[in-house]
């Protein structure tokens, strides 16, 4: 007997792509991803709400901090994380 796959919403999207779910259950898949509040920092994935994603940060948080932001905005302590580019490329 062939068990059926089942999709689970709770499930961040990392392992949902890894069981297959964003072929198997596109509609469903997509319903966790729209409208988008919430970015992945390890894998730069966006979700509508935090439970999906391995290490949430908000979206509107990210982009006013990150991109428009000036550098007094965007220590460590203001924002709780930090990203160089220049490390980043050189990998």
């Amino acid at each position: 007997m062939v068990k059926k796959k089942k999709f689970n919403p709770d499930e961040t999207l990392c392992k949902l792509v890894e069981a297959g779910s964003l072929s198997d259950f596109p509609v469903e898949y997509m319903k966790l991803l729209t409208p988008p509040k919430f970015v992945c920092i390890k894998c730069g994935r966006v979700a509508r709400t935090r439970k999906n994603l391995c290490e949430p940060r908000s979206l509107h948080r990210f982009f006013n901090d990150k991109v428009q932001g000036t550098s007094e905005s965007q220590n460590v302590e203001t924002i709780g994380w930090s990203w160089d580019y220049d490390q980043y490329r050189n990998k």
